[in-house]
Order: structure tokens, then sequence, then C-alpha cells
């Protein structure tokens, strides 16, 4: 829905925002149940952190459109073009987190500002030499968008949070965040410049365990204070018992019978049981989509909505695969992106799932190659503590499509399981012939 202005909105006026879209319309449609009084909905504004910020570039600008820049891989590529232009032996990769996870979140505008800079989280030290090579390649870069008048995301969040600094003009009295664990420190520093320090300024919820875009901040050094203001959630009212004991068990690599595995993740717990999650091996891609179609069969013959179903994959063609495989089999589909949701199973990639809950959920293709998906991972040689967490947040990533479905799971894979299942491996169904 369209923000609602300082001109025109009431005294109250009230944000609520999360990291993507489809969290968003989620977000504003179960707003909608809360509240069905309108004077009182018109109060809050739902909207994605990032489609605000552009929303306040493009008035800035007049109203016209604003080049974007969102194909990761061409970004890479542009990385690459300037290290070899420049002569430079950077990684594509390297400078890309460099820029990214350095410059941006630490708002760096000079060479000496850099210099200067710590670099938490990097795991490649830079001394002055390199460092100043490779603000040669970011300034490179910085400039190629500058002259095609392009800009990505996480500029158009610093630019909104300086206009607004400029203008000294927050834009709501409060603020509401969620999924905050995935904000960039670019946008943070927007979400900051959007409400006026004060009471009940920002309330953030977010979930450390469920981080799947890789950026860790500190809130205190952008000026949000959280310290004796924080309280921590240990019930989960969304899942089974079972469900968050098997998923928890993916995270901690205990296994979820292991004598010493109190079934829960730090203290987390859940007051409902059901159903034990199911994991099943297959041969063959064939065998999986087709023993998926079986199993949603089953939760459609006992009363559940197929809305109320939804199947997660870490890539997309493998959810439009089975899509066609329910269709054939007679059951309508809807794949979860830009359009409105129309009738059907759910089919999203794993990052789609976030923030989203069904009764039941099928997680397919969890196979070495898959997941962790080789493409994300960053090269040991090239940073070993960016490594790391890459496989870390991939690792996320499967602990959020588990943990989507509220009565029953079903996670499977073919071929050779992802490493990420030793834990689980006990529960194996299988391999089916």
């Amino acid at each position: 829905m369209p923000c609602t202005w300082p001109a025109d909105a009431p005294d109250g006026s009230i944000l609520l925002t999360t990291y993507t879209r489809a969290l968003a319309a989620e977000l504003d449609r179960s707003l909608g149940l809360l509240i069905p009084d309108d004077r009182l909905r018109a109060k809050i504004a739902v909207i994605n952190v990032d489609a605000l910020a552009y929303d306040i570039v493009r008035s800035r600008q007049g109203g016209g459109p604003v080049k974007l820049v969102t194909d990761q891989k061409e970004i890479t590529a542009r990385w690459a073009r300037i290290a070899r232009r420049l002569g430079l032996e950077f990684a594509d990769v390297f400078l890309d987190q460099e820029w990214r996870h350095v410059i941006l979140a630490q708002d760096l505008r000079t060479p000496e500002a850099y210099l200067k800079a710590s670099r938490p989280g990097r795991g490649t030290a830079l001394p002055p030499v390199r460092r100043l090579q490779a603000w040669r390649a970011i300034e490179a870069f910085e400039q190629q968008l500058r002259q095609s008048g392009e800009r990505t995301f996480l500029q158009i969040c610093a630019e909104a949070a300086n206009l607004l600094a400029e203008q000294d003009e927050p834009r709501f009295r409060h603020v509401i965040v969620d999924e905050a664990q995935d904000l960039h420190p670019a946008q943070w520093r927007f979400l900051r410049a959007l409400v006026p320090e004060g009471r009940d300024d920002l309330f953030i919820a977010g979930d450390s365990h469920q981080r799947i875009y890789g950026n860790k901040v500190s809130l205190r050094s952008l000026g949000i204070a959280v310290t004796g203001r924080s309280h921590r959630l240990r019930i989960n009212y969304r899942t089974t018992h079972e469900i968050l004991a098997w998923s928890s068990a993916l995270l901690t690599g205990t296994p979820v019978d292991s004598a010493d595995s109190d079934s829960s993740l730090a203290g987390y717990r859940s007051t409902l049981h059901g159903r034990r999650p199911a994991y099943v091996h297959h041969v063959s891609r064939t065998d999986e989509i087709a023993a998926a179609v079986a199993r949603i069969t089953e939760w459609t013959a006992a009363g559940v909505a197929p809305e109320d179903i939804a199947v997660a994959a870490r890539f997309i063609q493998l959810g439009r695969d089975l899509g066609n495989a329910l269709e054939r089999a007679g059951h309508a589909t809807h794949i979860l992106g830009n359009s409105a949701p129309g009738p059907g199973v759910r089919i999203a990639t794993m990052h789609r799932m976030k923030g989203l809950e069904f009764r039941c959920v099928a997680v397919l293709g969890v196979s070495e190659g898959m997941l962790p998906m080789r493409a994300a991972i960053t090269p040991v040689d090239v940073d070993p503590q960016q490594h790391q967490e890459d496989i870390n947040t991939e690792l996320s990533l499967l602990f959020v499509a588990c943990t989507r479905a509220r009565e029953d799971l079903l996670v499977s894979c073919h071929g050779v399981p992802s490493p990420f299942l030793a834990p689980v491996a006990g529960d194996r169904q299988g391999p089916t012939e």
C-alpha cells in the first residue's frame, strides 16, 4: 500500500516495515484482519524498507523512476571487469563484499576514512597499500553507476537517510520493524532517520537464527539504543515441538534423539505437539517430485486447504517442475512472487518463505551442491571468515524453510544428501528405488 506522508498523516502515524515486499504484503493482509476499523487502519503504513526509501528518493527527483541495478550476477561481473582494467589482484566477490559490508555499512566516503576504518567480519587482512588499491576499484565502480544514472537498493537507502537528515523532518512517530536480523546498516540509518528519538520510537523484532542475508549490525553504533530495553522470546507459538526440535538439530549439529539434546534452541520451546517431520532420500529428481505430489495429495485429502500448503526449494525451477506435476495431478498452484496470490498450493524459493507460515510444508532439493548453493559460497582462499559466514547463512535458510510449517513437514533430497542433513540422518526414510 502507498505510504501516508506527513502532511496527511495523523499524529499517531505508525510505520510497519520489513525486509521483503512479499512479507510486507502478508503483514498488510494480517493487519486488515486485526484492525477492521478503517479509521484506525489509516494510521498505519505498511511498506518494505527498500520500497519506502525508493519512494522518498523518487519524490526528491520529481517523481520520475530511479534506475536500479538489482541483478547480483551483473554487479559481480562489473567488479570483475574493473579489477581487470585496473590490474588489481582482487576477486570480484571480495570487492563486492568489501563495498557492501565495509564501505556502505560504515558510510565511508573518502580513502582517508577507509584507511582508518575497522573491518569487522572480514577474514582477509588489508594493509594500507592494499586498501588504497581496493578504494581505486570502489571509486571506479561508483563512478560507473553515477555515469549511467544507476543505484543499488543499499545506495537508495543511504541517499534517503541523508535526505531525511538534511530536511530534519522525520516521517513517522513510531516505527515497527519485523525480521530485523536481515537489515543492512544503510537500511538501519534510514529507519533511524524516519522517526524522532523518544519513547516507543522503534519497536524491533528479529531472530538471529533466521539471518539469511548475511548482515550483522551493531545497533548502538547507529544510534539505536537497545541495552536494557530488549526481551528474549522463548516460546514458539507457531510450529510444533517436533518440527522445532528437528529443525533446531540442523543448526546445532546435535541429533534430535541425542541424550545431550534439549530438543530446543538456546531455551526456545514449543507448547504444541504433532507429527514428527519426514526426511526422505530419493535416487532421482523424478522420484522426489512424484513423492512430493503424493504427500501433498495426502494433505489435501485430509482436509488441508491448498493455500495452507507450501513448497520451498533453493532453486525456483525445481519448484516450477513440481508445480507442473501438481497441476497434472489436478492440484491448483501459485508461485509466490510479485503478483497477488491466487488459489492453490504455494510454491516459492526458500528466501520467499521468510516470515510466512503454512499448515504443511514440503522442502525439496536439499541435496549436495544445491544446499549450500555453490555460487553463494565465498571461496575459502578469498576470505575464510566470509566463507564460513556464507555456509552459516545457507544453513539458516534451510532452518527458515523448515520452520514455516505449523503442523507437518516433509524434507527431501535426491542423489547425495546435503551435508546440512547429517544431524537428522537417522530420520532418513529411503532411499527409494
